[in-house]
């Protein structure tokens, strides 16, 4: 049987490095021109450290921008990352593609020539390194930040819904964000609740319940709780 902890962790698996640009609405300064940016990738300097030029007409929308940066950088390097406006920040947001923890990252840098895409949209925020994904409720001193970390209690039946036939049974855990800054674990955060969230509306998990956040910049203090969960599970690999 897949254990609970094995299964969140799978989950948040779907994790990437990721900056975003600061604007949340259609940048009304836009002109019909190119705006220019630099990029480093995974750690690696990308295009040879070449600037990659977006072509805009006047008052884009931030998501036609979005698509339009998706399509610069992939002309590069086919499937590098992801563009989209986040429904959350509701900020543009470069993902990485690459799935290697502690170095799936983006990092977007001012252009060396050429009107700023920066500029343009309002900056850019904390750069987010997928995180190492770990079982357990002890986190090792000497393991780099940032860290997420799952554990989980006994599988039982919900005792108010007595439907065995439906295979319901309750499963309590928890997750913890450590990073090296609250900026950095607030955005952290917020990614992990987006996967959980989705989880438990759609497919696999049935319902969640008792859910609030925190979270933490260091490992030496008491862990910081990000989420406690009950799950009601209707999975047939849970019988």
């Amino acid at each position: 049987m897949t254990s609970m902890n094995t299964t969140v962790i799978t989950e948040l698996g779907a994790l990437r490095g990721f900056q975003e640009f600061q604007s949340t609405t259609d940048p009304s300064a836009a002109l019909a021109q190119a705006y220019t940016f630099k990029l480093t990738l995974n750690g690696t300097v990308f295009n040879s450290g070449n600037d990659i030029s977006v072509t805009l007409t006047a008052l884009e929308s931030l998501s036609s921008i979005a698509t339009k940066i998706q399509t610069a950088i992939n002309a590069i390097t086919a499937s590098s990352v992801a563009v989209s406006v986040n429904t959350t920040t509701l900020k543009i947001r470069v993902s990485s593609n690459n799935a290697t923890q502690l170095t799936s990252s983006v990092s977007i840098l001012a252009p060396g020539a050429g009107s700023s895409l920066i500029t343009l949209l309002g900056g850019i925020g904390t750069i987010v390194t997928m995180p190492q994904i770990i079982e357990g409720s002890l986190v090792n001193e000497t393991k780099t930040l940032p860290i997420v970390v799952v554990s989980s209690g006994q599988h039982t039946y919900q005792i108010a819904s007595v439907n065995l036939l439906a295979n319901i049974k309750r499963t309590p855990f928890s997750i913890f964000v450590y990073a090296s800054s609250l900026d950095y674990a607030e955005l952290l955060a917020g990614e992990v609740r987006r996967i959980v969230d989705a989880k438990s509306m759609a497919g696999g998990w049935w319902h969640c319940e008792n859910i609030f956040y925190e979270k933490g910049n260091t490992l030496n203090s008491v862990a910081k709780l990000i989420a406690e969960q009950h799950l009601f599970i209707t999975t047939p690999a849970w019988s």
